[in-house]
């Protein structure tokens, strides 16, 4: 069993000796080297003239700091006793460099007020944290905690730094990542994250996420925020300004939403307006977000519409009635220079079960 003694200073073990007149079978009380003192006789040694007793058979050391049962001594005989001090698990303070050769395993928690560095020859991972709790709540943590006593807006919360070495040998901030407190107030709180790289030399930041969404290069208006991105399918329904409302199969209808801006596509094919209004122009409903209020414009194909001189198809996101209306781009030949006009593509215009209509655009929604 390993032994751990006192530090040197204070002696890792007190020797004792004792010189007989003769015919004692006990020691104790003062002796030379000091009084004898032990607490467990396990750590106590014994010789006489040189030559090793055996506990518990040459002697005992059942009366407290006593060695008993020895054989009568001859006078002059020569009785050393060494103790050495009980194993304990340290709990103190260590005030200087600590070196540990082997794995160290601790049971508890660790606490340093100072800087820790981890070094490997290798690619071995430095630093792993393992939880082996079964339940769902989040495990293993590693916090980066600012304890201010006088939290402000704008103060660094942490920052995590990848180093590199440059053909110089100096040691290079490449990639910086920092939680910045913008708003300390409590329950309104806010914190934004920041990205930076290295380029030309210099760190820069590259993506903030913010309150306000995300931002590049270093900008922070909050009208540049990027706080949307999603994808999805949305369902084209006919949506007629009066009377009954067209029909069609959605082959299929995808939007995509970045920041305010909208792509949606569709495909609408054997378009029916059995029972509809005739003069009614061809509106399309149903669309995931509402457009804004400057009217935008997509392209169309369409198969098999009943107008003449038509030069293309136009589908318009109309921010007034929450809808896609269509109309056509055609040659106006009222004039001795012909010029483009508009027309709206109506329900008398469709082929029912026939027309076809293929578009996308793009709009602006405030939703």
């Amino acid at each position: 069993m390993a032994y751990l003694g006192k530090s040197p200073s204070q002696g890792v073990r007190n020797r004792y000796y004792f010189t007989a007149s003769g015919g004692e079978t006990s020691i104790s009380g003062a002796l030379t080297g000091g009084t004898l003192t032990f607490s467990d006789g396990a750590y106590v040694d014994v010789m006489l003239n040189g030559v090793t007793l055996v506990a518990g058979t040459d002697y005992n050391t059942t009366t407290a700091n006593t060695i008993a049962g020895l054989t009568a001594l001859s006078a002059s005989d020569i009785v050393e006793i060494v103790v050495y001090d009980v194993f304990s698990v340290f709990s103190g303070n260590v005030n200087s460099d600590f070196n540990v050769g082997e794995d160290l395993t601790v049971s508890g928690s660790i606490t340093s007020s100072a800087g820790a560095t981890i070094t490997t020859a290798d690619n071995s991972t430095q630093l792993t944290l393992k939880s082996t709790d079964a339940d769902a709540a989040a495990g293993p943590r590693f916090d980066l905690t600012r304890d201010s006593s006088s939290p402000a807006d704008g103060d660094n919360l942490g920052r995590i730094r990848y180093m590199f070495d440059n053909d110089a040998a100096e040691q290079t901030e490449g990639v910086r990542l920092d939680a910045v407190l913008t708003d300390a107030s409590d329950g309104t709180e806010d914190v934004s994250y920041v990205l930076s790289t290295r380029a030309g030399g210099s760190v820069g930041e590259r993506i903030r996420i913010d309150s306000d969404g995300l931002k590049f290069n270093g900008d922070t208006a909050a009208a540049n925020g990027l706080d949307d991105y999603e994808e999805g399918t949305w369902t084209p329904v006919g949506n007629a300004a009066s009377g009954g409302n067209p029909t069609f199969t959605v082959s299929s209808a995808h939007y995509t939403r970045i920041g305010r801006n909208v792509h949606v596509t569709a495909i609408l094919t054997d378009v029916n307006t059995t029972g509809t209004t005739s003069n009614q122009v061809f509106r399309i409903g149903g669309l995931p977000y509402t457009p804004d209020t400057a009217d935008t414009f997509g392209s169309v194909v369409t198969s098999l519409i009943d107008m003449d001189n038509v030069n293309s198809s136009v589908v318009m996101a109309d921010a007034s009635e929450n809808v896609l209306t269509f109309f056509n781009q055609r040659h106006n030949q009222g004039g001795a220079t012909p010029q483009l006009g508009r027309t709206n593509i109506d329900h008398q215009h469709i082929i029912d079960d026939e027309s076809d209509f293929y578009f996308s655009i793009t709009y602006i929604t405030n939703q």
